[in-house]
């Protein structure tokens, strides 16, 4: 990449003293996957380079500012590799935006960043820590401790670093949003999530339509080189959330079709390569309703689920008690691809994939909840083993690299990650 013909400075001479940093890094700039449809996903315009100057959630927002002030977007960096930014709200990002670390940004608030109704986004090289609020567990905690993970609604509306989304407004469920938008165009790439309060990331509508009835949700999407660890969730990609369609979809894959067949649901199209789940207990990814479509290739899963060691005698594989790897519920469309997948090793529940999950029992099939899902060339390690059904997805409408296996593991495990992040 050519370097930029100019920058826009927030401390003077920091942003140019940086570039090198920012332009080695940024030399591998397109996506693999959807992000890569329809034009590709560029982010900001690298001639404008916006530069956090200090420790300090204004500073960031001054940045993110000085991006939608310049025609085309810009650059997001940070004075500092070792900078912690601390946020007590959401950071709403703009279109045309490229987020670049390396940098700690860390937050107590619902979400740290929200990507709603945006397009050509990219996240990259960033470190996310969830801090705790007084009605949310300790995300500090191991996942070894199972008191953390006793209830869904125990971590429900604590901190989840990335949210991306569809038009969302204050007002009624429903809304007519004459302006509203998809997100579309997003790249969350080689970032690192730690203890996260809830899901690390979440792809969903928004709780709006345009004048058709159509909701507005988030499409074109790639999660790439990202290192997820310790947490209960890690990826959620759904077309519903607690304001919209709830009453309309319910928990059934024949209902989704049906709502489907009206045009009214949004096309959620998410690719999930190269990316290390270490200790992540459940939905690593969860794909859930019938318009959404997950591909997953040469991803790590590593230590999904807890030992029974940490449960009282004769606790069983249903309920929340332990959970599972990749999971496809109420019709959604999930290809898994040359994967490696490992449960905790020794006595524990086994179920690497899940395509019967359903209400808050998801270790267990229930009739029309199921998703589909295709599993080839997947390594399953320490009895991990496929639960559910399984069936023909259809290929991904784009070309990708996918290594065996048993090479995406070192790789993977050498390389996925925020670069720059002390370990």
């Amino acid at each position: 990449m050519a370097l930029p013909r100019r920058a826009t400075l927030i401390a003077g001479g920091v942003a140019m003293l940086l570039l090198g940093t920012w332009t080695a890094a940024a030399a591998q700039d397109q996506p693999q996957g959807f992000a890569s449809l329809d034009g590709g996903t560029r982010g900001g315009d690298p001639a404008n380079v916006c530069t956090v100057a200090e420790e300090s959630e204004k500073a960031l927002h001054d940045a993110v500012k000085c991006t939608r002030s310049r025609p085309g977007g810009g650059v997001v960096i940070f004075a500092r590799p070792s900078m912690t930014i601390t946020l007590g709200k959401p950071l709403q990002l703009p279109s045309n935006i490229t987020m670049q670390g390396p940098a700690t940004i860390q937050s107590a608030a619902r979400e740290t960043l929200r990507i709603e109704g945006q397009s050509q986004i990219i996240v990259r090289d960033l470190v996310f820590r969830s801090l705790t609020r007084k009605d949310c567990p300790d995300p500090t905690l191991p996942t070894t401790v199972a008191a953390r993970f006793e209830s869904d609604d125990a971590i429900s509306g604590c901190n989840t670093p990335i949210e991306v989304l569809g038009t969302r407004v204050a007002k009624a469920t429903g809304t007519v949003a004459a302006d509203g938008r998809d997100s579309t165009h997003v790249w969350i790439d080689h970032n690192s999530f730690s203890r996260c309060g809830d899901k690390c990331i979440v792809i969903k509508n928004g709780n709006t339509t345009n004048a058709s009835g159509r909701w507005f949700g988030a499409d074109l999407v790639t999660v790439s080189n990202n290192r997820f660890t310790d947490s209960f969730y890690s990826v959620l990609i759904t077309v519903i959330n607690k304001e919209a369609l709830r009453g309309m979809l319910k928990h059934s894959t024949s209902e989704c079709e049906a709502v489907k067949a009206k045009g009214v649901l949004p096309q959620m199209r998410i690719s999930v390569y190269g990316n290390l789940f270490e200790n992540i207990r459940r939905r690593s990814v969860r794909a859930a309703y019938c318009n959404v479509y997950v591909h997953q290739w040469n991803n790590v899963i590593a230590g999904f689920g807890m030992p029974f060691s940490q449960f009282p005698s004769g606790t069983t594989c249903s309920g929340n008690a332990f959970g599972f790897g990749p999971s496809s519920i109420y019709g959604s469309r999930l290809l898994l691809e040359a994967n490696y997948i490992a449960a905790w090793p020794g006595p524990s529940c086994k179920n690497a994939l899940n395509s019967g999950a359903g209400g808050r029992d998801e270790s267990e099939s229930k009739p029309d909840t199921e998703g589909y899902i295709q599993a080839r060339d997947n390594l399953l390690v320490n009895d991990a083993k496929l639960t559910g059904r399984t069936s023909s997805v259809p290929p991904p409408p784009y070309s990708y690299t996918k290594l065996p296996a048993d090479q995406a593991y070192a790789s993977v495990s050498k390389n996925a990650g925020a670069r720059g992040e002390r370990r």
